[in-house]
């Protein structure tokens, strides 16, 4: 990312909820000025416990929000609000935005976003943080390697985070390791409860096969009935990366040398483990970090809008499929595109 912005840029706010806090803390950190925060919580999570966020300017309503000169536009509010506030922000004049994921509620209204922004050349970056960590580099670089082979799938087990509000960077993170999704199969389980996002949203959990050009595919199973932290396994030809937890060093077992030639009918074949070099844990004040500053930057994106459409489109395909019974072939119909779901 080449630098597009000077070292200290005016940013503002809107939505001050976690998101908007560790933004705004990302870019305190970074050296950049809050110049504006907006949210109709009166006293918003942001604000209450960040000092350094409660002594920014605070606006009581939109219109004046974009009233005041920003280079970049932060919108952390709850998802439907996403593409809205975008939109308007473009019309103001704003170039430059960090959206927070999901980038809209339907796959309609994220390619109308994409188009808007393409439109005047507005930068829009969604915020998918593990974009911005270079440890996941490590898997495309094995990809294809002698001692690895090809990487042939991923699989995630989670807990009820929501396929909507969770499981959306987890597709982005296959999408990025395995290509292009051409179809995908889901069945959904019942949230238990209401959501701690607010009794207007529905997102459920349930399990989704993705599956890629060349058999590659990805599994996700994050039903409502389980209960614990995410666990990620990519499986290669010839071995193996387990990540039990994001922010402690990967687990790569694989076959010795002297084993790599023997079919994949030897599946018995006992793997080697090998140390992780140089790792350092997807962290999100980091992630976040970087977000900013591909927003600010001139250069290609890391994670631009077509990030976030590609993103929406594997979700709007598993609840298709969901509803349908049958796994949705990408891209999907129009009437698929048009539905909108009550996410976050």
């Amino acid at each position: 990312m080449s630098n597009g912005m000077a070292s200290c840029a005016r940013i503002g706010i809107v939505g001050l909820g976690r998101m908007g806090e560790r933004i705004g803390r990302a870019a305190i950190q970074l050296g950049h000025e809050i110049v504006a925060t907006h949210d109709v919580v009166a006293e918003p999570f942001a604000l209450a416990t960040n000092p350094d966020l409660a002594a920014a300017p605070r606006v009581q309503t939109l219109d004046e929000f974009w009233r005041v000169p920003m280079d970049m536009v932060a919108i952390a509010t709850h998802g439907p609000t996403h593409c809205p506030y975008l939109l308007e922000g473009i019309e103001r004049g704003n170039r430059r935005f960090l959206v927070e994921k999901p980038l809209a509620t339907s796959l309609a209204e994220a390619r109308l976003a994409a188009s808007a922004a393409s439109a005047v050349g507005a930068r829009v970056v969604v915020n998918h943080g593990r974009r911005y960590c270079g440890i996941y580099d490590a898997l495309t670089t094995m990809d294809g390697s002698d001692e690895m082979g090809s990487l042939r799938s991923g699989i995630l087990t989670m807990g009820a985070g929501g396929l909507g509000c969770m499981g959306i960077h987890f597709f982005d993170l296959f999408n990025r390791a395995l290509g292009r999704p051409r179809s995908v199969y889901a069945t959904l389980t019942s949230p238990r409860g209401v959501n701690p996002r607010g009794d207007e949203f529905t997102d459920p959990g349930g399990t989704v096969v993705i599956s890629y050009e060349g058999g590659r595919r990805a599994l996700i199973d994050m039903g409502d009935d389980v209960g614990v932290p995410g666990r990620m396994e990519f499986v290669y030809e010839r071995g193996r990366v387990v990540i039990e937890s994001e922010l402690e060093p990967w687990r790569i077992l694989r076959r010795p040398a002297a084993s790599r030639e023997l079919p994949t009918s030897r599946y018995g074949t006992p793997l080697e483990e090998v140390s992780m070099p140089d790792f350092r844990p997807c962290e999100i004040i980091y992630a976040t970090s970087g977000a900013i500053t591909d927003a600010l930057s001139d250069g290609p994106t890391v994670s631009g809008i077509e990030v976030g459409v590609e993103s929406m489109e594997v979700y709007c395909a598993l609840r298709w499929s969901a509803l349908t019974g049958a796994p949705a072939s990408v891209p999907l119909p129009a009437e698929a595109e048009d539905i909108r779901y009550a996410i976050t």
